[in-house]
């Protein structure tokens, strides 16, 4: 019979863009998990990058180091979060998600290599709503609690009061 062993994770912290910016600027690595041709299009800049595709991370996860800060990015937040949590699962306690992903890095700003034009015509306006047809992006979804953490969502970074400056 096979037994299953239930591991209590704590949360994935997530960060948003300003505050995962800020633990780069300390020394923390960002692993990209977007694939290949998406870096090549557009990149996070001036810091330090591993990009690891999602679809090779079961096997190069172990690029990762456990010995320092690691910040996970993607597009959106998704991918990077399940890695995230897969880093968790295999004993990284010093692992946050980048929620937002390029899309908030890119509204806030932050440098990147590449052309952003090219990302916005691919993933729309950054918000994470499913515009369908509506090219004219008129945003008549909720942007309610938005910020680049939607509203929350800081982990223990800051006590999640927008103390980043991003709310």
């Amino acid at each position: 019979m096979t037994e299953t062993v239930e591991q209590d994770l704590p949360e994935a912290e997530e960060l948003c863009p300003r505050s995962a910016l800020g633990r780069l600027f300390d020394g923390a690595l960002l692993v990209d998990v977007r694939e290949r041709d998406e870096v090549a299009e557009l990149a996070f800049a001036e810091c330090e990058v591993l990009n690891i595709p999602m679809s090779e991370f079961q096997v190069r996860w172990p690029e990762i180091p456990e010995d320092r800060d690691v910040v996970m990015a993607c597009t959106m937040g998704e991918r990077s979060r399940i890695a995230t949590w897969f880093l968790m699962h295999q004993g990284y306690d010093r692992v946050a998600n980048m929620s937002k992903g390029m899309a908030k890095w890119l509204e806030k700003g932050f440098p990147v290599t590449g052309d952003p034009a090219s990302f916005v015509a691919e993933t729309g306006c950054g918000c994470g709503h499913d515009h369908g047809d509506d090219h004219d992006h008129d945003h008549d979804h909720d942007h309610a609690g938005g910020g680049c953490c939607g509203g929350g969502g800081h982990g223990g970074s800051h006590g999640g009061g927008g103390g980043c400056g991003c709310h």
